[in-house]
């Protein structure tokens, strides 16, 4: 791959697995000096990449900025951040706690915030740093209220941000996938049918994958994406762009629309249902 970076620091949160870990062994394919922070351990895959592994927690600012002073000191600046520590809830408004709001806010909101105050501040010149929202604060999901608040904040942060940042040379953008094969994606209750409405109402009729999606945080971590700023860009397989030929199918009878992707898997309209009639019940229960 093109040496994108040429040894510049490059801090990635949420950096342990999932897109994190993508991103990551993307930026050192191209250059970069990574240094890889999370709550997790990430030390084998920091030497496996000739990087730096630091614990951190974003939502405690002190370990933000102690994180951000680590990372600047390798070479006495910070190229580049990725802001994708994040963590999810799923929960209708109706149950939702004040906890689950406060933890989604302190680590995906706040964390955020942290990450662009305190890295910021060790670039010189010029910078970037790529926020991951997510689809979820573009438009309304039902049962993710409060991650989807915290994930619109992320993208108001971002558009801030780029404002006020800009003349400093310093670039802030951030992607919106939809559902990402992670190990997040993996822990969730309702994996099965996020998967199936995923290859629904995306086009591509598939699931995003880290390294796809970690492709596009390269781009806008990269001089490929110099003229951008400011941006939130849906990384889900075009699945908000229109109504996809599967999903007008499953809601108007599948042997009405003629789609032929390979990607999609039968039954996927039958799991969305059911997953529907099973989140009513729920309510009722």
């Amino acid at each position: 791959m093109t040496d994108l970076f040429s040894g510049e620091v490059i801090v990635v949160t949420g950096a342990a697995s999932g897109i994190g870990a993508a991103t990551a062994r993307a930026l050192a394919r191209s250059g970069a000096k990574v240094v890889l922070a999370d709550r997790a351990d990430c030390a084998d895959l920091a030497e496996s990449l000739s990087g730096h592994a630091v614990r951190v927690d974003v939502s405690d600012e002190a370990s933000v900025a102690a994180l951000m002073r680590e990372a600047g000191s390798i070479t006495g600046s910070i190229h580049g951040l990725v802001n994708n520590a994040g963590v999810t809830c799923e929960v209708t408004i109706d149950a939702t706690t004040a906890e689950d709001f406060q933890r989604m806010m302190a680590v995906n909101a706040m964390g955020t915030l942290f990450g662009i105050k305190h890295g910021a501040r060790w670039m010189r010149g010029t910078g970037t740093i790529v926020n991951t929202a997510s689809l979820a604060g573009m438009v309304g999901i039902a049962g993710y209220g409060s991650y989807a608040a915290s994930k619109a904040a992320v993208i108001s942060l971002t558009q801030t941000a780029a404002m006020e940042y800009g003349p400093r040379g310093i670039r802030v953008n951030c992607i919106c996938p939809s559902s990402v094969e992670t190990p997040m994606l993996h822990a969730q209750a309702n994996a099965a049918a996020e998967r199936a409405l995923s290859r629904l109402s995306s086009p591509l009729g598939k699931v995003m994958t880290a390294d796809e999606v970690a492709a596009v945080i390269l781009f806008l971590a990269s001089p490929l994406s110099q003229a951008m700023t400011g941006q939130a860009l849906n990384v889900d397989g075009g699945g908000s762009a229109g109504w996809s030929m599967a999903l007008l199918g499953a809601l108007i009878g599948e042997d009405e629309v003629v789609d032929h992707n390979p990607t999609r898997k039968p039954g996927d309209a039958s799991v969305v249902a059911q997953a529907g009639r099973d989140s009513d019940r729920a309510k009722h229960e």
